[in-house]
């Protein structure tokens, strides 16, 4: 197909008598209506692309009014860890693929009462994008009956976060509970029976992972102590995930009664902690038993290398973007769809086996 170069904007009627087929057609292949074969579509965009064809953003609708190539990622809580890593990636994979991905999100800091989450939904629901895709951590149930209207009308969502929820659309979730499950018993198997926990967030927003660890604790026949479990508490909570390990420290070493094991989900947060007691005459793993979570490059450096569980931020993107394409190309069912993926704990010198002198635990001395 040989094409000459024109000195004025190339027009849609230019791509269709270029590619040899009608202005109709040539039209469907941009804004998705008209059903073609992939050799006609190829062909078409071809011609568009030796032409130097933009398409009219505003020409480049569905029916009903819908941005053909714009989809909106939502991700409310916005830290500077894995919550970024995740919706950084997603949007990287979207602009890849042609589409404009704008992010609408708030930073960790920003308290969940100043967030008006469904007047933000509402915002970005009429100005009617092809798809939305949501982090759904967090996300208030005035938000889901939001998107449950975007679904009603035409749109497509797509949500990823930590939990199955009652969502209206496909998920992909990423079972951290999974990790906790792993963390105890692998501490159970090197003879540990004081094992604690540590959430670098608010208390209310571990409910279901608090669950597991106490459930798992139960499996193992081991008991659960309050005083072993560690938040964000007051003022702690709106600081730097680091400061909230040096928090955790702090509580520990007041304790009458210290762990043995301790499983913080964030791998800067279990660092700053272990930092704090080794400031402390505390050392891991001689007198504690330390287990974080994202496997981080900074836990593999550590002066003692972290043990951590993975979070596999590329699988969730790709999982995101792939089931998102299947559902814009027409290639998924009516019903939707959860995909789940798990991280799997890389082990290096924070842990080691209890040592017990005498029925008596030899890291207690720490103390």
């Amino acid at each position: 197909m040989q094409i000459s170069s024109l000195s004025k904007s190339a027009t849609i009627e230019d791509v269709a008598r270029a590619a040899g087929v009608a202005l109709s057609t040539a039209s469907g292949a941009f804004s998705g209506k008209k059903r073609m074969s992939e050799q006609t579509r190829a062909t078409i965009l071809q011609a568009a692309q030796e032409l130097n064809y933009t398409p009219n953003p505003h020409a480049q609708r569905l029916a009903g009014g819908r941005s053909l190539k714009h989809i909106d990622l939502v991700a409310l809580r916005l830290d500077v860890g894995m919550d970024a890593r995740k919706a950084q990636r997603i949007q990287r994979l979207l602009t890849e693929r042609g589409y404009s991905a704008p992010l609408h999100a708030y930073g960790r800091s920003v308290g969940e009462g100043q967030v008006d989450q469904r007047g933000l939904m509402e915002t970005i629901r009429r100005q009617q994008p092809r798809a939305i895709v949501c982090d759904t951590t967090s996300l208030q149930d005035e938000v889901l009956e939001e998107l449950k209207c975007f679904v009603a009308e035409g749109g497509m969502v797509i949500g990823y976060g930590y939990h199955d929820l009652d969502f209206p659309g496909d998920q992909v979730i990423f079972d951290s509970r999974h990790g906790i499950s792993q963390a105890v018993r692998h501490f159970h198997s090197l003879g540990h029976e004081r094992i604690a926990i540590g959430f670098p967030t608010h208390p209310h927003n571990t409910g279901p992972r608090l669950r597991t660890f106490q459930n798992e604790l139960v499996s193992c026949g081991l008991r659960f102590q309050a005083q072993w479990v560690f938040h964000a508490d007051g003022g702690a909570e709106d600081a730097e995930t680091e400061e909230i390990g040096v928090h955790m420290a702090a509580r520990f070493l007041r304790l009458a009664e210290r762990p043995s094991a301790i499983f913080i989900t964030n791998d800067y947060a279990a660092l700053s902690f272990m930092a704090e007691l080794h400031r402390a005459g505390v050392e891991a793993p001689r007198d504690i038993s330390i287990v974080g979570h994202d496997d981080r490059p900074l836990a593999q450096r550590a002066w003692v290398p972290l043990s951590s569980f993975t979070h596999p931020v590329e699988e969730v993107a790709q999982c995101v973007v792939q089931m998102l394409e299947e559902r814009l190309e027409g290639r998924a069912a009516d019903e939707a769809r959860v995909i789940v993926v798990r991280g799997e704990l890389r082990l290096r010198q924070s842990t080691a086996p209890l040592l017990v002198d005498k029925g008596r635990s030899v890291k207690a001395k720490g103390k």
